[in-house]
């Protein structure tokens, strides 16, 4: 059995030790927390007609042109203080640290506009 983290101060049930939410009336549960909360910029980035292409091109081919992409996507990313977080088939998913909103917005149009031009460049 689970130790108990005390009860719910809206409904009075017990909370589990690790409850972050009542599990009986969904209230949060009220914790000292050493987390910070912080901005963040979440871009994503597809090659539109990647799959028709990977039809037409030899498998190590199509393999060369994706990890091309993301090379470029990443060091565009990588000079804007961004993260590349995952990349599933064609697709690229990031995150970019936020030091002033204002920035953020810049930072990922300059990274949209890079990755365009890249994609037009790697079209030719």
């Amino acid at each position: 059995m689970q130790e108990s983290l005390g009860t719910c101060a809206r409904c009075g049930e017990p909370l589990p030790a690790d409850a972050r939410f009542c599990p009986n009336c969904g209230a949060p549960v009220a914790a000292l927390s050493t987390e910070e909360r912080k901005v963040v910029t979440v871009m994503f980035a597809d090659l539109v007609g990647s799959t028709k292409l990977s039809t037409r091109l030899d498998p190590e081919r199509f393999r060369q042109v994706t990890a091309t992409f993301f090379g470029a996507v990443s060091e565009e990313l990588e000079s804007l203080r961004g993260r590349a977080e995952k990349y599933v088939g064609d697709a690229y998913g990031t995150y970019g640290w936020a030091v002033y909103v204002a920035e953020v917005s810049v930072d990922t149009t300059t990274w949209e506009t890079r990755v365009d031009d890249f994609v037009a460049e790697l079209r030719r």
